[in-house]
């Protein structure tokens, strides 16, 4: 075999056929790198990112959690009291109907996701739904402790007293459906503990804390405490809307501005202006101004049968309906609802004439799920209005002797509503 020489340029085979492999080599290392490419690019989409975290809880979560809590904690008071044998008689029946109460209650407190919580109602029917809250409670550790010794009967009566204060409070600032649903909790709360602090002889145990003294200007009030039976008291922006009977400037044609509007217009808030409440609160509360007409007609109807000791709470409720006529008239108003006149009689049905005590009683609870409406599509000083309204209309049915309910104000199927889920150990 001749031997390479640089003057013929010739390779030996071997180097020759290693420089004709060099491309190949390099072909494969490129589809190696570009393969490996391919695999982390991969791996790294296929792993999942770490999940946000999840939102704080909202303001009406917590109010619905803590009224849950609530509710299971002083059932389980309750229990432990009837257990122990402490009451009897009237009293036991009465704390009997407190752990019903709170059963049913806590039923409708524990699922957000229960036809109880609705957040928009329509105001011509007893009950509806729109949209409900998906956020669930889990159990705290309080409802897994270790059971306490049963409390006294008056010191029952102070706790549900003060659950039921906490609940029209909390009422007052929640979204609209739970509003109304701790709302008709806490007036329902509110009457079974003074129910059952009379039974058992403590009336002042369910009082509402006294304010603080006038010589004392940094003393907090008493902001949860519940509105005063029977008060029909409204907001200050009521009385005066009340007084002149205007239509609010946002509730005027945007074209006109000052121009006074007909009925259909003051339907619609003007567009350049913003309203802090829905706009159908002005037909909620329509329909409690029209229930307020109705029933100044039937106390005048009924004071002509009532025996005298039935006639002086009878004015008293008389005279409240026409104060609370004229501020629904007016709530109505600055929502842009156009409120109804009264009218010089409304049909009075004979079962009424007959047994005009039964029928004012039947009527005073049929006029719950109106402030049940208004609580939920308001807001603000007109939702606390009806607030306080739905607690004298439920007074009111109770001294007619009417029955309220579990939850006033708002209609519900009780076997729509999730079993009790026992406590988490």
């Amino acid at each position: 075999m001749a031997a390479w020489s640089v003057v013929n340029g010739e390779k030996p085979a071997k180097a020759a056929n290693t420089d004709e492999r060099r491309p190949a080599k390099n072909f494969r290392v490129a589809v190696l790198a570009l393969a490996t490419l391919v695999v982390l690019s991969l791996g790294l989409t296929l792993i999942p990112a770490d999940p946000p975290a999840p939102p704080p809880p909202s303001a009406t979560e917590l109010a619905r959690a803590d009224a849950y809590d609530e509710a299971l904690a002083i059932r389980s008071d309750s229990l432990r009291l009837t257990n122990s044998g402490a009451v009897d008689g009237a009293a036991a029946a009465t704390l009997d109907d407190v752990v019903t109460l709170l059963t049913f209650q806590a039923r409708a407190l524990q699922d957000p996701a229960a036809p109880a919580l609705v957040t928009a109602v329509p105001v011509t029917g007893p009950a509806g739904s729109v949209e409900s809250s998906q956020q669930s409670h889990t159990p705290t550790p309080t409802q897994s402790a270790t059971p306490r010794s049963a409390p006294t009967p008056p010191a029952l009566a102070s706790t549900l007293a003060a659950s039921a204060r906490t609940r029209l409070q909390d009422a007052r600032t929640v979204d609209g459906g739970m509003a109304r649903l701790l709302a008709s909790a806490g007036v329902a709360q509110l009457l079974a503990a003074e129910k059952l602090a009379a039974a058992v002889g403590a009336p002042e145990a369910a009082a509402a804390p006294a304010p603080p003294t006038a010589t004392s200007p940094t003393a907090p009030t008493d902001s949860s405490a519940a509105p005063p039976a029977g008060s029909g008291t409204a907001p200050a922006s009521g009385k005066a809307a009340a007084t002149s009977g205007a239509t609010p400037l946002a509730c005027l044609p945007a074209s006109t501005g000052t121009a006074s509007p007909s009925p259909a217009a003051t339907r619609t808030p003007n567009a350049g202006t913003a309203l802090t409440v829905p706009p159908d609160a002005g037909q909620a509360f329509s329909v409690l101004a029209q229930r307020g007409h109705q029933a100044v007609y039937a106390y005048q109807v009924a004071l002509t049968r009532l025996n005298a000791a039935q006639r002086g709470p009878a004015s008293t409720f008389l005279a409240e309906h026409r104060r609370g006529a004229e501020e629904a008239a007016a709530h109505s108003r600055l929502d842009c609802g156009t409120p109804p006149s009264p009218q010089p009689g409304y049909a009075i049905g004979g079962q009424f004439l007959a047994d005009p005590a039964a029928g004012l009683a039947a009527f005073e609870g049929s006029s719950l799920a109106a402030y049940g409406d208004a609580i939920a599509v308001s807001a603000a000083t007109q939702r606390e209005w009806a607030v306080s309204g739905l607690l004298s209309a439920a007074r009111r049915t109770n001294a007619w002797g009417g029955n309220v309910g579990h939850l006033p104000g708002l209609v519900l199927d009780e076997n729509a509503l999730p079993a009790l889920s026992p406590p988490t150990p």
